[in-house]
């Protein structure tokens, strides 16, 4: 059974996925003003890639009438970016939507960024700040590294005439925004233009928190619900009629970003989009065979990854020393694989770091402990790897490192599948201080063996 996909899913705008060969000048993209051409320019980019110069113009189009929409209720369609990690996927929505946000007179929340975790929200929040500097746009940062009062300081400013915003670019983690939602005075979401969702993946599964629920209420609030008396309006979007028709509405317009979207309608449902455009690098390609006829090489792959990807894990576990480390994955030839296997089974390798491609149907003997280095997704992941270990009635050991943003999901799949209670591992910051100095070491031997194995491949 083939599964039935939308339109916007089945047919999608593909990007080229080789960036080296598919670099564009940034002059070359239409729409980019000048001032940010020329901070391109200052940080030393003189060059897109392939989805940033197609993503960048479509959100600017998208943008073209300004902030309002017009009167026939015309509303931009909101945008999904399925592309691997490193393929410039932040600069992406901030060019634009500083450009857009260049001439707003009063300070207003008119783009939030929503991440999963405080180092990639700190990462995002840096990119703004250097391409919003010297334009007068304020960019707030709340992710719980700063006290709740500091962060309300940030955002707000009471003032005899009432609250005024702070902020007009806001990068947040999804608990801590649910939380000025909810008690932060003056904090509104009504002017809101923008909303982002990076690494809409894992946000998705974590849709739990009710935080985009909450974020959609706090945009469609009432203006003299939200405290502020302005001339625009906003209404959920519906039906277009004559009564909807007769003020300017200011839209929002999700931008959705992943390295691995989902092709599952139902979790795409959740985030209420309006008549999607998919911007996508995961495709088949066509191949030129021999005898000059070109033929469709299909992608079974579901997601891409970035071009020239090594097992780092693996290097850089074989750099910190005292155990004997191999990888397994399908950049490695069959016969050096089958040979792993072998050294694995017959105890020459102690650690095997490995993709998935050990986790379903393979016997190994003797495996004493899985350790799941990220967490799966779904509970099927889950019994498929750790089900190397305890096989045949013996005893294993199964450890899962989860981040703390992924534990109240992690635990409640395994309840929901009938899984007992698992013991919590906590490792003590003391107990790691002897191996700092040594794991420094092996960063370093690590960087340099990654730019070894750059310099030889650009050979």
């Amino acid at each position: 059974v083939r599964p039935f996909l939308p339109h916007w899913l089945a047919q999608p705008k593909l990007v080229q996925k080789r960036i080296k060969e598919n670099l564009i000048p940034i002059r070359d993209v239409p729409g980019i003003h000048p001032k940010l051409l020329k901070k391109l320019q200052m940080n030393g980019i003189e060059s897109f890639f392939p989805v940033q110069a197609e993503v960048i113009p479509a959100v600017l189009q998208s943008a073209s009438n300004g902030y309002l929409m017009g009167q026939g209720g015309y509303r931009p369609k909101d945008i999904c970016v399925s592309a691997p990690t490193g393929s410039g996927k932040t600069l992406s929505f901030v060019i634009p939507i500083v450009q857009v946000l260049l001439d707003r007179v009063v300070c207003q929340v008119r783009a939030l960024v929503v991440l999963p975790t405080k180092e990639l929200a700190q990462q995002v929040s840096k990119v703004f700040n250097i391409y919003t500097d010297g334009t007068g746009l304020k960019v707030v940062l709340i992710t719980g590294q700063k006290s709740f009062a500091k962060e309300q300081e940030m955002l707000v400013q009471k003032k005899v005439t009432g609250y005024c915003s702070l902020a007009d670019i806001i990068v947040a983690t999804p608990g801590r925004l649910a939380d000025h939602i909810s008690k932060t005075p003056g904090f509104s979401l009504a002017q809101l233009r923008f909303l982002i969702v990076d690494e809409a993946d894992r946000m998705i599964d974590d849709m739990h928190q009710n935080w985009l629920n909450q974020v959609v209420k706090a945009a469609f609030q009432a203006e003299n619900e939200a405290g502020s008396n302005t001339l625009f309006q906003r209404t959920k979007p519906g039906p277009v009629t004559a009564a909807s028709c007769c003020y300017p509405q200011i839209p929002l317009q999700k931008l959705l970003f992943s390295a691995t979207l989902t092709q599952d309608p139902e979790k795409l449902q959740q985030l209420g989009l309006f008549q999607p455009r998919l911007f996508t690098s995961v495709y088949s390609e066509k191949k030129t065979l021999r005898d000059g006829t070109e033929t469709k090489q299909d992608c079974e792959e579901k997601y891409t990854l970035p071009e020239g990807l090594s097992v780092w894990l693996f290097l850089l576990v074989q750099a910190f020393g005292g155990i004997t480390v191999a990888e397994f994955s399908s950049r490695l030839p069959p016969n050096e694989r089958q040979r792993t296997m072998k050294e694995f089974e017959q105890g020459k390798i102690q650690l095997l770091i490995s993709t998935d491609a050990t986790a379903r149907g393979i016997d190994i003997k003797g495996v004493n402990c899985v350790i799941n280095y990220d967490t799966p997704q779904f509970i099927r992941t889950y019994i498929h790897r750790v089900g190397r270990t305890a096989r045949a009635g013996k005893a294993g050991l199964a450890f899962s490192m989860v981040l703390r943003i992924q534990e109240r999901r992690f635990l409640r799949m395994l309840k929901d599948a009938g899984i007992p209670d698992i013991k919590q591992h906590l490792v003590k910051g003391k107990l790691l201080k002897p191996l700092v100095q040594q794991y420094e070491e092996a960063l370093s031997k690590l960087e340099r063996t990654v730019k070894v194995e750059r310099a030889q491949k650009r050979v």
